[in-house]
């Protein structure tokens, strides 16, 4: 799991990096022919559109990981478990289907608006679980 999550932090850096140099051509910190500055951010940016969802099917298969670690804790609820699996998959189908299916842009783009809040559930609900509930067992008294 955290191998994934490794190789998701180190292809988005690459994404990122299209950003910045995009950033830079635009300042002028980069010296490019004046006649193609368009087709040069152009090209970087295409760089990052195709970098993106490949990083974030990554990023699912992380998730996926965690959901099923998730599922063989003895201290976490399941309920988090299936949230993360659910959104896991969520993350692999609709950024796979923007490769496989890119015809079908309208219907990527309801699928994902759609299942935007139950991912961003899954994410920032369990960061949360984990920052206020995580790593604090359930104290059981005995009777003596």
């Amino acid at each position: 799991m955290a191998g994934l999550r490794v190789v998701f932090a180190i292809i988005f850096a690459v994404g990122i990096f299209s950003l910045i140099l995009i950033l830079k051509i635009a300042n002028g910190n980069i010296a490019v022919a004046q006649e193609i500055i368009g087709k040069q951010i152009m090209n970087y940016l295409e760089s990052f559109e195709a970098i993106w969802p490949f990083s974030l099917i990554i990023f699912g298969f992380h998730l996926f990981a965690l959901g099923i670690l998730v599922f063989r804790s003895k201290y976490i609820h399941n309920f988090w478990g299936v949230v993360l699996i659910f959104a896991a998959v969520s993350y692999i189908l609709i950024h796979g289907a923007k490769f496989l299916f890119s015809e079908s842009e309208n219907y990527i783009r309801t699928a994902e608006m759609i299942l935007s809040l139950p991912m961003t559930f899954g994410e920032v609900g369990f960061a949360f679980w984990l920052i206020i509930r995580g790593g604090k067992p359930k104290i059981i008294y005995e009777m003596q």
